[in-house]
């Protein structure tokens, strides 16, 4: 039996037995209540957390089921209790859980008239990040689709997780809260989410403020916004706020959106029309680049069988340790491949290679215009660009094809639910 198993059983059997607690969120700067985060509390099991739970939830295969009632808990608990706009209750989720079927029968209309009264804003973490990037994809456009904000959780955690801050846009960025404690520390994740804030117009949470040193630190650092015990300990939800209320800012979503097909990029920059030889010879030499960059990076490749497609699968199997994530997409991997491959078989008369790090971005995108001819000799439309903006586009365009890890089966995937 797995640990908590029978623990675990019970909440299944009864979901009323799960009973969140809400922990506030302020605008440090001002003082005003922003809104809570959901965190999943039961009222027997007080000695087994969260972690543990869902640890054994993914390793008895039920993950989404369980995330499904902890997220059903957290909205009908602020539904319930009065919770209304302009406060936002930020709420975890495994991102394939989203794309699961619920256990138990979704009121698609009671979803929209509970979005229509909160603001809701999804916590993504970095462990999803690189199990299933593709699930992370996903739930950030159902979330856009929803009007629901997008938070990525636990940043500076794992320094690797940093190039996702382009790929993925979220509105808020969560420092966690060893970046809090000791800034000085992490100066590649104060520099990077800097940047990104700037470019962005997001915003800055920070999380584990317990002292008015953290309290400070988290200022000095940028954040508007901040959650810990010095602020507020996890609680019942109150039914009437003592604190006056602000709402959180959202971004764009429409500038968050990215290509279905790595070609429709090519309406935004400058291309030229060469043989496919050329294209695939710049590709193979800008994927080669990989084996000397130093930082981690996330390097994807689209391409079909042909002109150095294993030379380019040996190049990537060979740094396959060396950077946060490699993914294929296309056809014609080995079965024992260590690389991280595709579900689909890829884009026909495409192909991409993307390259971004914490400093570097550079891709190039390809489209065939022609077939007559030697497979060489076909004419394909491309570009090469160093645009951070671009380069993070295909980048999601190609990880949304990505498999999961291969163990990491945790639960259902059938299909976005309502």
């Amino acid at each position: 039996m797995a640990p908590h198993e029978s623990e675990l059983r019970a909440l299944l059997d009864d979901p009323d037995l799960i009973v969140p607690q809400f922990q506030p969120v302020f605008d440090i700067e001002t003082g005003d209540l922003v809104g809570y985060e959901a965190l999943a509390r039961w009222t027997r099991f007080g000695d087994v957390g969260p972690f543990e739970m869902f640890a054994t939830a993914r390793e008895l295969r039920v993950a989404n089921d369980f995330d499904w009632l902890c997220r059903r808990a957290a909205i009908r608990e602020a539904r319930d209790t009065g919770l209304r706009k302009p406060l936002t209750l930020f709420v975890n989720v495994e991102p394939r859980g989203l794309r699961a079927s619920a256990p138990f029968r979704v009121d698609a209309a009671g979803i929209a008239g509970v979005l229509d009264q909160i603001n809701v804003v999804v916590e993504l973490t970095e462990r999803d990040l690189f199990h299933d990037p593709a699930a992370v994809v996903a739930a950030v456009e159902w979330a856009r689709c929803n009007g629901v904000g997008v938070a990525l959780d636990d940043v500076g955690a794992n320094p690797e997780s940093l190039t996702m801050l382009q790929v993925l846009r979220p509105d808020i960025v969560k420092l966690d809260g060893q970046v809090v404690r000791h800034p000085l520390d992490h100066p590649n994740t104060l520099r990077t989410v800097a940047d990104y804030v700037e470019q962005t117009g997001a915003v800055i949470l920070a999380e584990g403020i317990e002292t008015t040193e953290h309290l400070r630190n988290s200022a000095a650092l940028g954040a508007r916004y901040g959650q810990g015990y010095l602020l507020g300990r996890p609680a019942p939800l109150p039914a009437t706020p003592e604190h006056s209320v602000a709402e959180l800012p959202k971004l764009d979503p429409v500038a968050r959106a990215f290509p279905r097909l790595p070609s429709e990029i090519l309406s935004r920059t400058t291309n030229v029309i060469s043989p496919k030889s050329i294209v695939s010879d710049i590709c193979f030499e800008l994927g080669r680049s990989t084996a000397i960059t130093s930082p981690p990076e996330c390097v994807l490749v689209a391409m079909q069988p042909g002109p150095h497609h294993d030379e380019v699968v040996a190049g990537l199997e060979a740094v396959l340790n060396d950077h946060s994530l490699i993914g294929f997409v296309g056809a014609g991997l080995r079965p024992d491949s260590p690389l991280r491959g595709s579900d689909a078989v890829g884009f026909d008369g495409e192909v991409c290679t993307t390259i971004l790090g914490i400093g570097y971005s550079a891709a190039v995108v390809g489209r065939r215009v022609d077939q007559s001819g030697p497979l060489l000799d076909r004419r394909y439309e491309w570009t090469i660009t160093h645009d951070r903006d671009i380069v993070s586009a295909l980048a999601r365009c190609l990880m949304s094809r990505l498999a999961p890890l291969p163990d990491d089966n945790d639960g259902r995937c059938d299909s976005i639910d309502g």
